[in-house]
């Protein structure tokens, strides 16, 4: 039994070695955690002791953001084409006061930090 897996694992691992060889400049980043991601922050938002991002920190009318620090390219250099990307993530919202609570989250695709 355990030589039919070993293949089933060669088999895996060398799909996974052809799909990075044929996917060109694909930039991936996964976060476990953000300590240690080198993310730009400002406003209010910190990266907790824990390793939790946090964008608001109970202060009234404040925010804070939170950017991937290197910019991710969204054309073909070569043709100017859109490439495809996709994301996922997991977020709470954790609220003092639920009955009064405003708070959000949007993800955010935009030219530079400025706009």
């Amino acid at each position: 039994m355990a030589r039919p897996l070993f293949l089933v694992y060669q088999l895996v691992s060398l799909c996974l070695r052809l799909t990075n060889l044929c996917s060109g400049d694909d930039q991936q980043f996964v976060y476990s955690g953000f300590t240690g991601t080198n993310l730009s922050t400002d406003g209010v938002a910190a990266i907790t002791s824990d390793g939790m991002l946090e964008l608001t920190n109970g202060t009234l009318q404040r925010k804070g953001h939170a950017f991937y620090p290197e910019p991710v390219r969204l054309r073909e250099p070569a043709n100017g084409t859109a490439r495809s990307f996709s994301t996922s993530f997991v977020f709470g919202i954790l609220s003092d006061h639920v009955e009064l609570s405003a708070h959000g989250m949007a993800f955010v695709v935009a030219g530079s930090r400025d706009h």
